[in-house]
């Protein structure tokens, strides 16, 4: 990882050896989860909603607790 400041704000991005790391991450995490949701019996198109749903749910809760703390 490295920083670059720029103003007051400061970038970080990943180094050449933090990408590579990150390959070999997804890799060992792809072969996994396919041997996973292969068991499991879903379908492609069910794994997509899933996962869908899971990417709207921290907003679905925020917006659900702004509204609770209006009551």
């Amino acid at each position: 990882m490295k920083s670059e400041k720029v103003g007051k704000e400061v970038f970080f991005s990943a180094t050449p050896a933090g990408q590579e790391l990150c390959g070999k991450y997804r890799e060992v995490l792809k072969s996994c989860l396919i041997s996973t949701l292969k068991e499991s019996g879903l379908t492609n198109e069910q794994i997509g909603e899933a996962a869908q749903l899971l990417r709207n749910a921290p907003g679905l809760y925020d917006t659900a607790a702004r509204a609770a703390a209006s009551l």
